[in-house]
């Protein structure tokens, strides 16, 4: 648990409040104490790193991981910690299915694969990268084709039953990916 305290508090970044500057655009306002923490908790990531590229037992945390280092500017081979995040993005790449489905040899489920699928539409959204949109392309089109007939899903990869959690990251994850600029239907959404 102590290991995931630093994660949660560099994730936490994505809930900054923002607030408006003179112009109407949105500034981000970030004390320096608070940037002392989010500083440590990614160097802490850092050096939780697998050699394989990923953090922690599956796509999930490794997604959480690659989002709290691209909220604070870093990406694939840019920033002070871009080469981390481009070993996490290929860790990901790699763990890519024939079908989409994003988990891993760690193993995983919906869950991991929605986290997994936001995480690279986040990617390819600052980077346009080819490579990455393939993988987020086949990720996205797999959690269309598994919706279940009211609309949700479940854990796994099969349009069966439904679970709030693994519904509200798949949601998010397509939302990600329209974002993006990847077709998503709206009837799925």
């Amino acid at each position: 648990m102590r290991r995931l305290v630093p994660l949660a508090l560099a994730a936490a970044v994505l809930c900054v409040p923002a607030a408006r500057a003179a112009d109407g655009t949105e500034k981000v306002k970030i004390d320096d104490k608070t940037k002392a923490s989010i500083d440590k908790a990614l160097a802490y990531l850092k050096d939780q790193q697998n050699k394989d590229g990923s953090w922690g037992t599956n796509a999930a945390v490794t997604s959480f991981a690659l989002l709290a280092f691209m909220a604070n500017g870093h990406v694939p081979n840019q920033g002070v910690y871009g080469p981390e995040v481009s070993k996490g993005v290929r860790n990901l790449l790699a763990g890519v299915r024939d079908d989409g489905y994003l988990v891993g040899p760690k193993g995983g489920n919906m869950y991991a694969h929605g986290m997994a699928t936001l995480a690279l539409s986040q990617v390819f959204g600052m980077t346009g990268d080819e490579e990455v949109k393939k993988v987020l392309k086949k990720a996205t089109d797999l959690i269309v084709r598994t919706q279940n007939h009211e609309g949700g899903w479940r854990y796994e990869p099969a349009p069966t039953g439904a679970d709030i959690s693994v519904t509200i990251m798949e949601v998010m994850a397509l939302r990600g990916a329209k974002d993006s600029g990847l077709h998503v239907p709206d009837e799925t959404i």
